[in-house]
């Protein structure tokens, strides 16, 4: 072989011989990649600073660590890790940090974390996620301790089953599972359909005890808020489902439904101090010291205030009942006052719109005003029942003027019971109506609203005081009856059946009495009218007919058909009529188709 060709052979061995180191240190070297993950067990405590500014030792590609610390064992992955010159610890690039310690369980995912000097510290950035037992937290910043189990984190959102919290910056403590959240928090509690949403400022909670504590408390769900100064919320430690929301200092509550689901479609709540109590799928809401509310619908507006409140709602803000202490409740139409009911207890069903009030029950309209030791009012159509009840019943309850009773004044009654509606008003049970020295007592009342009758019936008894014409002085008289009706059409009232009318110097009985009285002048009677057979009693004498008229203006009574007197001596006249002049003593007798027809007798003669 020439020198030529060797020298040609050489160059091309060299070639193939440098591409197999090549092709050798590229197998190994990935070799190294693939088997380089393999744990090692080192103590970070324990490792030697280094001396450049930066970095040197453990500088490999998905570095697996596991560390040996007090109260338990540490393990640590990540794409690259390094300590520097401080001896941090640098981890970067999908770094996994484990703690598994006898209290609790702590799992960290990371793109960078920083762990000091003695593993006593670790700080975490970029997509943090961490999770302990069934919480589980992400954030942005992390700082944790590794011995006391404090966590300090930025922009923390913490989830534990339907419970959620979102915080600008939070302290937690993974060992007492509790945290204080110093900018302000959102509280979101997925178990319920809308979410309950609370809000805070320095809110703090406890998972171990399901209690949740903030500043400037509000809450939502969906139909119904609140909002106080301070605020608290009980979760159940089972499934943190919300069992109570407490409300301090200057408390609103507001509910809105949908209309016709209630008496109302908003309602606004004003208290120092309010108490939430879910109760399987009802809230009731107390207010046990003083507070204020309002409401309204498409017609009218309520406004109340009292000592003590309870509202029970549904979970979907349908309102079922109130119940108020020491009560005032006002509804207003059309911008005036029209209804105003108060009581020592005030309930409301306010699915179907009746109240009850019980002890010192008052209401008040523009019409009457009731007070009784109970009052059941049916709000939609404005019926009432009230027990033991005081009625002071306006002039303008009627909308026909009746008589006897002065048209300026208001009409008082009392009864064992009083129902009322849209068309009037009933008493029964010892009926007292009154007013000055008119009295009528009786066992049923009836008012009707649109004739202004009224309407006595039971063992009547009355008290009257009338005048015969203009300026005389009143003359008193008694009446007892079975039935009584005072009739505004015929400016009269009617007495019935087994009837007694006993005046100063004078008695009648009849089977019906009717009274009318002057237009302008209720208590001014003009004439009486007797139905018999009737008995009347003047002075000595004693007279029967089967019918009667009295004229007070000329205090002239008249008996006519088949008419009697008898005198003290036992003398008796029969005629067909007899006129009693009273002022006068005298008695005309009449006889129609005898030769005397009118004998006059004068008293004592």
């Amino acid at each position: 072989m020439s020198n030529k060709s060797e020298s040609y052979i050489w160059p091309l061995l060299l070639r193939r011989i440098s591409l197999l180191a090549l092709i050798a240190f590229l197998i190994i070297l990935t070799l190294i990649i693939i088997f380089g993950a393999k744990e090692k067990e080192i103590t970070l405590t324990g490792a030697a600073r280094v001396a450049a500014d930066n970095v040197q030792s453990l500088e490999e590609n998905l570095t697996a660590v596991e560390i040996r610390a007090e109260g338990g064992k540490i393990k640590i992955r990540a794409d690259l890790a390094s300590i520097d010159k401080r001896g941090n610890q640098l981890l970067s690039g999908n770094v996994e940090f484990i703690q598994d310690r006898t209290d609790f369980q702590l799992k960290l995912n990371a793109g960078e974390v920083i762990i000091g000097p003695g593993s006593e510290e670790l700080s975490a950035r970029g997509i943090v996620e961490v999770e302990s037992g069934e919480v589980k937290l992400s954030t942005t910043n992390l700082t944790y301790k590794l011995k006391s189990g404090l966590l300090q984190a930025e922009n923390l959102k913490l989830a534990i089953g339907p419970l959620e919290i979102s915080a600008p910056r939070v302290d937690y403590d993974l060992i007492a599972r509790q945290g204080q959240c110093h900018q302000g928090a959102v509280l979101n509690l997925t178990g319920l359909e809308p979410p309950l949403v609370v809000r805070g400022k320095k809110l703090k909670f406890n998972l171990e005890s399901g209690q949740v504590e903030a500043s400037g408390f509000m809450f939502e769900n969906g139909s119904w808020s609140g909002l106080a100064s301070a605020g608290t919320l009980l979760l159940a430690k089972a499934n943190f489902e919300p069992e109570q929301v407490e409300l301090e200092g200057k408390a609103f509550f507001n509910l809105r439904q949908k209309e016709n689901s209630s008496t109302f479609t908003c309602l606004d709540l004003r208290a120092e101090r309010m108490i939430l109590t879910r109760q399987q799928t009802d809230w009731t809401l107390l207010a046990p010291g003083s507070w204020e509310m309002r409401a309204e619908d498409s017609q009218k507006k309520l406004e109340g205030k009292g000592e003590r409140m309870e509202l029970t709602f549904k979970p979907e803000g349908q309102a079922t009942s109130f119940l108020g202490q020491a009560a005032t409740l006002s509804v207003f139409k059309d911008g005036k006052k029209e209804i105003e009911l108060q009581a020592d207890r005030l309930k409301e069903d306010l699915l179907c719109g009746q109240i009850n009030l019980n002890s010192s029950a008052r209401l008040i309209s523009n019409e009457f005003k009731i007070e009784a030791s109970s009052i059941q009012l049916d709000q939609a159509g404005s019926d009432f029942k009230a027990e033991q009840a005081r009625l002071e019943i306006s002039p303008s309850f009627f909308k026909v003027t009746g008589p006897f009773f002065k048209n300026d004044r208001p009409l008082l009654a009392t009864g064992q019971e009083a129902r009322g509606s849209s068309q009037g008003i009933e008493l029964s049970g010892q009926v007292t109506i009154w007013q000055e020295e008119n009295v009528f007592w009786c066992g049923q009342a009836r008012l009707d609203k649109e004739t202004g009758e009224i309407k006595l019936t039971g063992g009547i008894k009355a008290n009257l005081a009338y005048s015969c014409e203009a300026g005389s002085v009143l003359k008193r008289a008694e009446i007892k009856a079975d039935e009584l009706s005072l009739l505004p059409a015929d400016r009269a009232f009617r007495a019935e059946y087994e009837t007694n009318f006993s005046g100063e110097e004078f008695k009648i009985q009849a089977q019906q009495l009717t009274f009318y009285f002057e237009g302008e002048k209720p208590d001014e009677l003009t004439r009486l009218e007797m139905s018999g057979p009737v008995g009347f009693v003047w002075k000595d004498y004693e007279f029967q007919a089967a019918g009667g008229l009295y004229l007070p203006a000329e205090e002239v009574f008249v008996l006519s058909g088949q008419a009697t007197m008898k005198d003290t001596e036992g003398n008796q006249i029969e005629a067909d009529k007899l006129t009693l002049l009273t002022l006068d003593d005298r008695i005309t007798v009449e006889n129609k188709g005898r030769k005397r027809s009118m004998t006059v007798l004068r008293r004592g003669k």
